[in-house]
């Protein structure tokens, strides 16, 4: 399965907050729970903060021992 999230804010990513937001959470205890992701992606509307997301997921992959391929969209400066 691959999926496709719509949008790289608090409620996706925890942009602007110490935490992870809820959808990225879901989804890794979504692949915790056996499901097999083959892809995630995430779009949002520019890539200026596209590094700061991939420091967030890399964080909660860490954390939670979680491996997914994720690639964000548009791609960062």
């Amino acid at each position: 399965m691959n999926i496709i999230v719509i949008g790289t804010g608090m409620y996706v990513t925890g942009r602007g907050t110490d935490g992870y937001g809820t959808i990225m959470p879901a989804i890794f205890e979504y692949i915790r729970s056996g499901e097999k992701v083959k892809q995630i992606t995430i779009v949002g509307s520019n890539g200026k903060n596209t590094n700061l997301i991939l420091e967030k997921i890399n964080n909660l992959k860490q954390n939670t021992d979680i491996s997914c391929n994720v690639m964000i969209y548009p791609k960062g400066n």
